[in-house]
């Protein structure tokens, strides 16, 4: 499935580092470094403009200049520091009114 049109697309992914390379990539498959999945992922992503970001490092937005921020299954993958360094990312990005939507996998698991 193709990302949101006209939606900046992230992701903090190997793959999609490596999409932006493609030459390390080819060279990484070779050696067997990148399994068939990552490749096609990164793939993917290079076609459909999806871009890395460390976003527990900084969101690439200047201060309140973003309307809405969608994260998807992601959050759950950080450790408490991280989740925090995110979520202050999303505050500073996010226009005063901005939106945040959040989805995790089972909310009703606790969270450590």
């Amino acid at each position: 499935m193709a990302p949101t049109r006209d939606w900046l697309n992230y992701d903090g992914s190997p793959a999609v580092w490596l999409a932006s390379r493609p030459a390390l990539l080819r060279l990484m498959r070779m050696v067997g470094l990148v399994d068939r999945g990552n490749m096609e992922f990164a793939e993917f992503s290079r076609a459909h403009g999806i871009r890395f970001v460390d976003a527990t490092a900084r969101i690439p937005h200047p201060d309140h200049t973003v309307d809405v921020i969608y994260s998807s299954h992601m959050i759950e993958h950080l450790d408490r520091r991280e989740a925090r360094r995110f979520l202050a990312e999303c505050r500073r990005v996010l226009k005063p009114e901005g939106i945040l939507r959040i989805v995790v996998p089972d909310l009703r698991v606790p969270v450590n």
